[in-house]
């Protein structure tokens, strides 16, 4: 994120619309070129983008019209080694259940317990991070 968007003032937010606007404008001037029957590798040396990302303003273009020039979020849309919700829970009752059976209910032992299940774990700290957040663990500060 960069510092524009950190400080959230009214004139930031203006800079990030017009950024907007202009990456827009030049998209659409790069399609209505293409589109008018210059080359896609002219189009986009003088437009200032590669010709890769011409082409894909071209599909864009085609696929959606006006729609698909707007810059897009570059943002993840999914985190690919987030530790899903089913086996988030499945760690939560283990530790509530090693907890009433002995004095070891650590991330190492909620692993060991998993792997007898049949059931990959996530690392020992994702594991940790997991009871965390669920209010089972109390960090200390040293």
């Amino acid at each position: 994120m960069d510092t524009r968007q950190q400080s959230g003032t009214a004139g930031d937010n203006q800079t990030t619309s017009s950024a907007q606007r202009s990456e827009y404008l030049r998209n659409k001037a790069l399609a209505a070129a293409i589109n008018d029957g210059e080359s896609v590798a002219g189009a986009a040396r003088r437009y200032g983008v590669s010709r890769q990302r011409a082409y894909k303003i071209k599909r864009r273009w085609d696929a959606d019209g006006d729609s698909g020039l707007p810059p897009r979020s570059r943002a993840a849309r999914t985190i690919a080694n987030r530790t899903d919700a089913v086996l988030a829970s499945r760690i939560v009752e283990l530790r509530k259940q090693l907890e009433k059976d002995g004095p070891d209910a650590g991330a190492e032992s909620i692993a060991a317990r998993l792997e007898r299940e049949g059931v990959r774990p996530p690392a020992n700290s994702a594991i940790h991070r997991i009871l965390v957040s669920a209010g089972l663990v109390r960090v200390s500060v040293q």
